[in-house]
């Protein structure tokens, strides 16, 4: 069994559906890694990973100005409270506040067959069990993904793309410059999107020269702060 670090999980996500292909249910993929895209086709097993909410990058909250202290009036003699009156209506029984709704349970991965062909942009996929366009369409955004002890073990210096999401990144200087929130795949070489916790982002070409350094077992990579490279670092040189 490959050996896991605290940021590689049991399942490894290899693809992502992007719609619906056609009316009879097949799915667009596109693949993590065009180097390999067949790599869900050849897979003993492949899961369908359950939904999750994309962390959305928002600007920081705005420091709340204090508010005024309200004005004292004159103080008021007290007034003397007039003789209960009694009500001939029936007085309505509070309402009783509904129970809390117990928390849902998370999905699990779900085992799925699949069969299907390279497309320019990652595979074309049947899944079993999906037969119509409606039921493609509703998997859009859902992750497929292979067990990482089926995976043949990386050579030195390689690492699985899903391993670099979350890592935080720092200059060789030791500054922060932010967390890699997406990967794309604009041509060949891999591009990290980190960006800061000001959602400030700086795209980074994923090469040996300019990230020297990736640690998965501490979650770091490090960044080569070149001319030109960094764009949005507030204490660049």
């Amino acid at each position: 069994m490959t050996p896991q670090t605290p940021n590689s999980p049991a399942y490894l996500p290899l693809g992502r559906i992007i719609r619906a292909h056609g009316v009879h249910g097949a799915v667009a993929v596109l693949v993590h890694n065009l180097e390999n895209p067949e790599g869900l086709l050849k897979a003993p097993k492949v899961f369908l990973l359950p939904p999750q909410a994309r962390p959305e990058l928002k600007d920081p909250k705005k420091p709340q100005k204090p508010k005024k202290p309200q004005k004292l009036k004159e103080p008021v003699a007290p007034v003397e409270s007039p003789e209960p009156i009694e009500s001939k209506e029936p007085v309505e029984a509070p309402e009783v506040p509904a129970a809390p709704e117990a928390p849902a349970v998370p999905e699990a991965p779900q085992p799925i067959k699949v069969t299907g062909k390279i497309a320019p942009y990652g595979l074309i996929l049947k899944i079993a069990g999906v037969t119509t366009r409606e039921k493609a369409a509703a998997l859009k955004n859902r992750e497929l993904a292979v067990l990482r002890e089926d995976l043949p073990p990386l050579a030195e210096g390689e690492y699985y793309q899903a391993d670099l999401l979350g890592l935080a990144a720092y200059l060789t200087d030791g500054r922060y410059l932010g967390q890699v929130k997406g990967l794309l795949t604009p041509s060949d070489t891999l591009v990290l999107v980190i960006a800061d916790d000001r959602g400030v982002e700086n795209l980074i070409p994923f090469t040996e020269d300019l990230v020297p350094e990736v640690n998965l077992a501490a979650k770091k990579l490090v960044v080569e702060n070149r001319p030109g490279l960094i764009q949005n670092f507030p204490d660049s040189p």
